[in-house]
């Protein structure tokens, strides 16, 4: 059967399936996809289970009734204490060494003692010593002739209220945090799918298995099934992990979370997809290239770099004009853009401008993939050059 068969979507779509269900049995992909699940809900959900916001706890021991006295005035807000009341200061020691109290406090005269057995928090320190002066204003104003309802009125702590700008604004230290792990996820998923797409084509070289694959369908519509059956597992992939994040954001409580991440999934999922279909026909020219899984790293090599670069390029370049600009380039729009949306740094009619660039590239792409991929396929001894490749000298199309 001729390359320049006409392809037809029953054809594709049966291919897809092959690649597809050839996925589904394999355990390995399963075990990480639900490991990469398990790390993504963590991942949200963890840091704001793990936050405890209230006071420091501590058990400490007061030395006498002016030690207690001092203690319950701390106030519970700033320290949450459990007082054990001793006679003298052995008996505090003594529970010091026991590890039963993490400190033990003195009164001497003007004096105050703050015991521990090679340290004693600093908050803890802090708090008492804030209590004592508290206690000495109290003793002050009412030795000066004060009421005691006029000394807790000086003393009263005022009421603060918050008056917020941008009261529905995301915390400006989560967003670095949720651009890393859209960048994350893009880079692992298309590097993972997009070196399956090209294992898969040199092992069925290897095994002439495609010999008897291309007397059935057309080459080209063995590409588009191999790439759509694997572009659809990813993005099942990339939606499950989407929903699992807002899932864990939900649980946790965190409504400005959930808003960013429901806001902008969309823009990342439309970026994925663009960016996956725009390298993927590539990963599958790079595994042609190849007659064994041993020239494979060599063949892969390039889209490696196309993979790795824009990665990094998209974490240290953090701002400025670059960032705008390397926001439009299709090979970093995928990873930078969705992130400057989320930061709040770009307008929607940016985010589409860069969203047609990154078509017209992807379909530029898969051009060249497809050319690279129907010229080199049936060769199966050595390498195949790209110079060969391109010039169609190499194989005979199916």
């Amino acid at each position: 059967m001729s390359d320049r068969a006409p392809t037809t979507w029953p054809d594709v779509r049966l291919v897809a399936a092959r690649e597809a269900g050839e996925k589904l049995r394999s355990k390995g992909f399963i075990l990480s996809t639900l490991l990469f699940l398990a790390l993504v809900g963590a991942s949200v959900a963890l840091p704001a289970l793990l936050i405890d916001d209230g006071p420091p706890e501590y058990d400490v021991a007061a030395v006498g009734s002016s030690a207690a006295q001092l203690l319950a005035a701390v106030p519970e807000e700033s320290l949450d204490l459990t007082v054990r009341e001793v006679p003298d200061a052995a008996a505090a020691d003594r529970l010091l060494r026991d590890e039963s109290v993490d400190a033990a406090v003195e009164v001497r005269g003007e004096r105050l003692v703050l015991a521990g057995v090679q340290g004693v928090p600093d908050d803890l320190s802090a708090g008492l010593a804030g209590a004592a002066q508290l206690a000495g204003l109290q003793t002050a104003l009412a030795g000066a002739g004060l009421a005691a309802d006029e000394v807790q009125r000086l003393l009263a702590t005022p009421e603060v209220e918050e008056r917020l700008l941008d009261d529905g604004a995301l915390d400006e230290s989560v967003v670095p945090a949720l651009s890393l792990a859209f960048a994350l996820l893009f880079f692992f998923v298309v590097y993972q799918f997009g070196f399956s797409i090209a294992q898969g084509v040199v092992q069925e070289k290897e095994s002439r298995i495609v010999e008897l694959l291309v007397t059935a369908v057309p080459v080209r519509t063995l590409l588009y099934g191999k790439v759509l059956g694997n572009g659809g597992l990813a993005l099942v992939q990339v939606v499950l992990l989407v929903l699992v994040a807002l899932a864990g954001a939900a649980l946790t409580g965190s409504g400005e979370l959930t808003e960013a991440l429901l806001g902008n999934a969309g823009w990342f999922v439309l970026f994925f997809v663009l960016g996956f279909a725009m390298l993927s026909c590539l990963w599958a020219a790079a595994g042609a290239f190849a007659s064994r899984n041993e020239d494979l790293q060599s063949t892969t090599a390039p889209l490696q770099v196309l993979v790795i670069v824009p990665f990094f390029a998209a974490g240290y370049v953090s701002e400025g004009l670059l960032r705008t600009v390397l926001s439009y380039v299709p090979f970093t729009s995928p990873l930078i853009m969705p992130a400057r949306l989320l930061e709040e740094d770009a307008a929607a009619w940016e985010a589409a401008v860069s969203a047609l660039v990154l078509l017209l590239a992807a379909a530029v792409a898969v051009r060249i993939g497809e050319r690279l991929y129907v010229s080199s396929l049936l060769r199966t001894r050595g390498k195949t050059s790209l110079a060969d490749a391109w010039s169609g000298r190499v194989g005979a199309g199916a």
